[in-house]
């Protein structure tokens, strides 16, 4: 008995952030476009009336989507956050920007520090980050942990900031022309609306996006980060770009997002972070289906004192 306590210990010292996704209770039949296996839709528990919302713009395609409960990213205690972020190690790259880190003593509130190598171990955040977007990442992390344990090979996530532009059953059609164009294997995550990331190529991208860092990505070239190719009438591929409200996986996306989170865990917002993400192959519509409208954002400002989700 003592042996197997003693083996345990470092099980419960080394939690990572696979530890804090949460979980999906019950599910409902699938109701949706074909081609697609199942669609999420995150919602906190304290934004009944977007749920309702979501749903006065759904129903009328016969679209009903799974609910997948935020995660409130401000009600997270110290030890959660520190679990799930990057650890700064002696070797990586201290960066030109100040980062977040959440000392255990204040009880889950931030302080903002240069690292050094006095850093070693310790767990940070960007500094562009704060704790609503660190709920945000939890949230679609756990869809997709979901997704992938339930075998899914193409799923639609939706935040419920959407807005509908055209017909969503269009996307059946979008994701044949691009299995046919790319290839099946060819593409990881479709954006539903048209936006990528601009950039002047003659100029250090960092100097025209300075969030786009990670300190265990010193020498990781980000020039892609710009690209914008029409692969046909309706779709072009992107080297990145901002927001989540809307995308559609692959699989092979699904995969690589969650191992790069287990091996490195989470230092960006989610958006910021996926085109850091080795492998990732990105697409767009060239014409919007499903985009947003702005919302007071529960991410980047705090609306509620902490609440369970």
């Amino acid at each position: 008995m003592r042996l197997n306590l003693f083996l345990l210990i470092p099980l419960i010292l080394m939690a990572g952030i696979e530890d804090h996704y949460q979980k999906l209770e019950t599910r409902r039949e699938y109701t949706g476009p074909k081609n697609i296996d199942y669609i999420y839709l995150i919602n906190l528990k304290q934004r009944p009336e977007r749920w309702i919302n979501s749903l006065k713009q759904l129903v009328p395609y016969n679209i009903i989507p799974q609910r997948f409960p935020g995660i409130y990213g401000w009600s997270l205690g110290p030890d959660v956050l520190n679990d799930i972020s990057l650890k700064f190690t002696v070797g990586m790259w201290a960066g030109r920007e100040s980062v977040m880190v959440f000392p255990p003593e204040k009880k889950g509130e931030p302080e903002w520090i240069n690292l050094s190598y006095a850093w070693d171990g310790k767990s940070c955040f960007s500094g562009w980050t704060v704790k609503g977007t660190i709920g945000c990442s939890l949230s679609h992390l756990s869809v997709l942990h979901d997704a992938y344990e339930a075998g899914y090979q193409t799923i639609w996530v939706l935040e419920d900031d959407f807005r509908i532009l055209d017909d969503p059953h269009k996307l059946s059609s979008i994701i044949e022309e691009l299995d046919r164009v790319v290839g099946v294997e060819g593409w990881d995550v479709l954006y539903t609306d048209f936006d990528f990331l601009v950039v002047d190529v003659d100029r250090d991208i960092l100097d025209q996006v300075p969030a786009l860092w990670r300190p265990d990505m010193p020498y990781r070239d980000i020039s892609h980060l710009g690209l914008h190719i029409p692969v046909s009438y309706n779709l072009s591929k992107i080297g990145g770009r901002s927001r989540a409200h809307s995308i559609i996986y692959r699989r092979s996306g699904i995969e690589k997002i969650l191992e790069f989170y287990r091996e490195n865990h989470n230092f960006l917002p989610y958006d910021q972070e996926l085109p850091l993400i080795p492998d990732l192959n990105f697409f767009v519509v060239n014409r919007d289906i499903i985009s947003f409208h702005e919302e007071n954002s529960d991410t980047r400002y705090k609306h509620f004192s902490t609440s369970p989700n």
